[in-house]
C-alpha cells in the first residue's frame, strides 16, 4: 500500500465530497485522484468505509484529543480548542464536509455514536480541563463554546475578523475577562 496513492485518494475524497456531498460515486473519486475505481476499492474496502474515514475526520474530535494531550488547563486549553477549529475549519472544503458529516449523523448510526460519543466523553474532559471539574454547567458552558465554534464554521460572519471572534468567544467561555 503506496501511502503517497493513499493519501493522493484521501484528498480527492475530501474535495469531491465536499462539492457533491457523501452520495458522491467513486467514479468521480477516481478521475480526480487520477486512479482506477477498483484501486479504492481495495484501499478502503468499500465506499462507506471511505465515507466514514472521511466524516470522521471531519469532526472536531482530533483538535479536542489534540489540545488535551498538550496537558493544556483552563485559559490555554480553551484558546487551544477555538484556535484549533478555527484553523482547522477556515477552508470551505472542511466546513463543507463538516456540514455533511452532520447531515449523515441524522440517518447513519455509527457517525451518530461518534458525534454522541464526543458530545459526552470529550466534553466532560474539556469541562475538566477549562473549568477544573466535569458538572453539568461545565458541560454546558462547554458546549456553549463549541455551539459558537459550530456557528462560525457554518457561516463565517461578516461583522467581525476571526481574530475578535476568538478574543470574544475566549470571553464568554470565561477564560480571559
Amino acid at each position: 500500500m503506496s501511502e503517497e496513492t493513499l493519501e493522493k485518494i484521501l484528498e480527492a475524497a475530501r474535495r469531491v465530497f465536499a462539492r457533491h456531498g457523501y452520495d458522491a460515486p467513486l467514479r468521480l473519486i477516481a478521475a480526480e485522484a487520477g486512479v482506477a475505481k477498483s484501486l479504492i476499492v481495495w484501499y478502503f474496502g468499500s465506499k462507506w468505509d471511505l465515507v466514514r474515514r472521511i466524516a470522521l475526520e471531519s469532526l472536531p474530535g482530533d483538535i479536542a484529543q489534540r489540545c488535551l494531550s498538550q496537558g493544556l488547563r483552563g485559559d490555554s486549553l480553551a484558546r487551544c480548542l477555538i484556535q484549533g477549529f478555527m484553523e482547522k475549519y477556515s477552508s470551505d472544503e472542511s466546513r463543507r464536509l463538516l456540514v455533511e458529516t452532520m447531515a449523515l449523523s441524522v440517518w447513519n448510526e455509527e457517525v451518530a455514536e461518534e458525534v454522541a460519543r464526543f458530545c459526552s466523553d470529550v466534553i466532560g474532559r474539556l469541562a475538566e480541563g477549562i473549568y477544573g471539574s466535569d458538572t453539568p454547567e461545565n458541560r454546558v458552558r462547554v458546549r456553549i463554546l463549541f455551539g459558537g465554534l459550530m456557528c462560525y464554521a457554518l457561516n463565517k460572519p461578516k461583522c467581525a475578523s476571526p481574530q475578535l471572534y476568538a478574543e470574544v468567544l475566549e470571553k464568554v467561555a470565561g477564560c480571559q475577562i
